[in-house]
């Protein structure tokens, strides 16, 4: 039976690509060959890979993060694969240099491009690669150079945990509001990591202002939670001096702080929740919220706001990068009057530079969020957000694009094609 390698976090991880590389074990299942997971996770350079079993039954390999040439060889020469996927991080593809030529053609990298910052190394590296898989037309564009120089080009989006698929039940719901004090309080979800790209401080501004223009007696019903880490993770040190400084450049702040420091008069109404809740509790946590929003400054493909839609809810995100793609569902405003739309897309009034890649990121404009809660929360009020038909509209356009079985049968046929040569 081939043998495909899959390099990426490990099959299952709460976050990251951990519940990509589940599809994609299904996926090569699907196209006849046996899945060998190869594991990523912060540690030393030098450690050594050791053979795992890991969720789904999947075997393969714990290895470090951004592996070296030689921790790759070894694996190489133990599995002796007919094809490699990688869902990683870009830095991570220069160690796949150590494949002889003609097997780089039967390496699939699934990049998740959120500029188009792409160096000219790393455009021959892909180039070189058997197929460059971007995950929203916004990355195929960004991928542009890697087509110039022959590289081969393919679209497969970012796919919905299968925990997903089973919807909530609004009694569910109901019942998880009234234990939590959450019975005639509007609720605001944003999930994600703890990290300067992903915009809290500007979030927690639009979010303050909301509250502070609601009528009187309103605020005390209102919550926001933020599904995060209340600190940024520290990462553990590595090898390579770019690649530390490019996790360091990464890292957010102390968000209690922040909020004590800048947006006391909002505290009482937000709260934290624990951000690795696996996926079979994450559906609830969005089922129990009324709406999600994000004030990210990039995304390579917004899984939070594919998850959000899969449950039923609306997004407040801004309009650039790959958000317009995902919350777009025939765009804003695009519902009949009187109904909920299917999500704002909130304008961009600034930038900020990612210092790491030297780019210029987009901020959202603080007081288009704010209002853009405003309206929501008046949606909630009239109880057109989230009607029956609304939640069933947004449910499924998102899962007859993202969910599993479109993504894994897209897949199993590209893998298929790469092992039939």
């Amino acid at each position: 039976m081939s043998r495909v390698l899959i390099l990426s976090d490990p099959p299952g991880a709460p976050t990251g690509f951990g519940g990509q590389a589940a599809l994609l074990a299904e996926a090569v299942r699907a196209a006849g060959a046996e899945p060998v997971a190869l594991a990523m996770g912060l540690g030393a350079a030098g450690d050594a890979p050791e053979p795992r079993t890991f969720s789904g039954g999947v075997r393969g390999w714990r290895i470090p993060y951004c592996p070296t040439p030689a921790t790759l060889e070894f694996i190489f020469r133990a599995e002796r694969p007919d094809a490699v996927v990688a869902a990683a991080e870009l830095w991570t593809y220069e160690t796949l240099s150590c494949i002889d030529p003609a097997s780089l053609r039967r390496v699939l990298a699934w990049v998740a491009m959120d500029c188009p910052y792409l160096p000219e190394p790393i455009v021959a590296r892909l180039a070189a690669f058997g197929r460059v898989v971007a995950m929203a037309e916004y990355g195929e564009d960004c991928l542009a150079p890697v087509r110039a120089a022959g590289g081969r080009l393919a679209r497969i989006p970012h796919g919905v945990r299968p925990e997903f698929e089973t919807r909530v039940s609004r009694d569910d719901i109901t019942a998880r509001r009234r234990a939590h004090g959450l019975d005639d309080s509007f609720v605001a979800l944003s999930v994600g990591r703890n990290q300067v790209r992903k915009g809290h401080a500007y979030l927690l501004d639009a979010w303050s202002r909301f509250v502070a223009d609601l009528p009187p007696g309103h605020a005390e019903r209102v919550r926001l939670f933020l599904h995060t880490e209340q600190v940024p993770l520290p990462f553990a040190d590595v090898a390579d001096r770019r690649l530390q400084a490019a996790l360091d450049a990464q890292r957010g702040c102390d968000l209690p702080a922040l909020i004590e420091k800048h947006f006391a008069a909002a505290a009482d109404t937000i709260e934290f929740s624990e951000l690795g809740a696996p996926p079979s509790a994450l559906r609830f946590l969005y089922g129990t919220a009324d709406v999600h929003v994000m004030a990210t400054h990039a995304e390579g493909f917004g899984v939070p706001l594919a998850e959000a839609q899969a449950c039923g809810r609306a997004n407040i995100a801004p309009r650039h990068t790959t958000i317009p793609e995902i919350v777009g569902g025939g765009g804003t405003g695009a519902a009949a009057p009187g109904a909920a739309p299917f999500g704002w897309v909130v304008p961009c009034s600034g930038r900020i530079l990612q210092a790491d890649i030297l780019e210029w990121r987009d901020v959202v404009d603080v007081a288009a969020a704010a209002g853009a809660l405003r309206e929501a929360w008046e949606l909630w009020r009239s109880g057109a957000l989230n009607a029956p038909e609304a939640e069933e509209r947004r449910r499924s356009w998102t899962m007859s694009r993202y969910g599993s079985a479109p993504v894994v049968a897209k897949w199993a046929e590209l893998v298929r094609e790469t092992l039939a040569g």
